[in-house]
């Protein structure tokens, strides 16, 4: 079924664009929700229309996207993780928790496949996240993970005890 498409949709195509796609999803999904219209002659003279609306939208959407990704545009968030001595994680440092943090502190609202983690965050150290805005808006964020000061004092802590404490170990033994 040939459709001209309201809006611009993912895999699908552009606003304005005749495209032909399954009955079912026409009928199912596109035409009920007002992404599409049927590519009949009256419709066919509609389409600079069409993409003249799907363009403001589109322009009014880049604005607000571009907005929200100023807001984030060099901000370093920190994580503290408690790791092992080498500084490797108990853990790993997901999209879910970057997610989390950025609301926390901004306020936003990010979905997860708008979060690029390009190498696994599982050791201490700092790190760079790219955020898909969407329509070619991207912001490469820092994240910074540090160990957690208790887990460093429980280290320590540890360490001091081992180097008082005789080792027993070595001590002769005395046998009757």
């Amino acid at each position: 079924m040939k459709v001209i498409l309201t809006e611009n949709l993912y895999k699908v195509g552009e606003a304005g664009g005749v495209v032909e796609v399954k009955n079912g999803f026409a009928r199912n999904f596109l035409l009920p929700k007002g992404k599409a219209v049927l590519a009949n002659k009256n419709n066919l003279q509609r389409v600079e229309s069409i993409k003249k609306k799907a363009e403001e939208a589109r322009l009014k959407l880049v604005a607000e996207l571009k907005e929200s990704a100023s807001v984030l545009e060099g901000k370093i968030l920190t994580f503290e993780m408690n790791s092992d001595k080498e500084g490797k994680l108990y853990g790993s440092v997901s999209d879910v928790e970057i997610i989390s943090k950025i609301k926390e502190l901004f306020g936003l609202e990010v979905k997860r496949r708008m979060v690029e983690i390009p190498e696994k965050i599982k050791s201490v150290g700092e790190f760079q996240v790219i955020l898909h805005f969407g329509s070619s808006v991207d912001v490469t964020i820092n994240v910074l993970v540090k160990n957690s000061e208790m887990e460093i004092l429980k280290t320590e802590e540890v360490e001091e005890e081992s180097k008082a404490a005789p080792q027993e170990d070595n001590l002769p033994t005395e046998e009757a």
